[in-house]
């Protein structure tokens, strides 16, 4: 199979599904994939970028070492919509490593407070920053303040109804926390 004849033939689920099971657990492949996710012609780019988010599905460990370029790629100004929604749902399914924390929160709270960007792109956002959080606490009032702040200005039922998972979630976080900082009064009052 020619990837970028695959890729170019069609444009539909079945087809990325198609192609994805045709690169299976194939690094070299993958490579080539990633490298029309990174290219400049974004018609192929968005499509080959449906089927990474594909792979990750069926074989995570094989997209997991290519984090740091799909994400770095994301900095790029000129990107099409599908590149950053597939890579943002990538980041949002795959454990991120440590080091790549602080570049996937600052690319998830850009794209999270951009008035240009599409709510699938802003619901991934916030599920990488709601991971994020978990490891990285301090984030998590930054994440509920831009999820505010964006709520009452007409935004659209996807963000609403996933924003309210987030902050409910957030407000989890927040009380686990609360009650982990707590002294324990009772072992306090056994001692005296």
């Amino acid at each position: 199979m020619n990837l970028q004849t695959s890729l170019k033939s069609k444009h539909s689920k079945a087809q990325t599904i198609l192609i994805a099971k045709e690169i299976g657990d194939s690094r070299e492949r993958f490579e080539e994939l990633l490298s029309f996710v990174l290219g400049e012609d974004m018609d192929l780019a968005r499509r080959a970028a449906w089927v990474v988010a594909c792979c990750a599905e069926e074989h995570p460990d094989m997209v997991q070492p290519y984090l740091d370029r799909l994400l770095g790629n994301l900095q790029r100004p000129d990107l099409h919509d599908g590149v950053k929604r597939n890579t943002m749902k990538v980041a949002a399914e795959l454990a991120l490593p440590d080091e790549l924390s602080g570049l996937a929160a600052d690319i998830a709270f850009r794209l999270l407070g951009s008035p240009d960007e599409t709510v699938a792109v802003k619901v991934h956002s916030m599920s990488v920053l709601e991971s994020l959080c978990i490891r990285e606490p301090a984030l998590a009032e930054e994440l509920r303040l831009s999820i505010e702040h964006q709520l009452p200005t007409g935004t659209k039922a996807g963000f609403r109804s996933k924003a309210r998972r987030v902050l409910a979630s957030l407000e989890r976080l927040g009380r686990n926390r609360g009650r982990d900082q707590r002294p324990d009064v009772r072992s306090q009052t056994r001692n005296s």
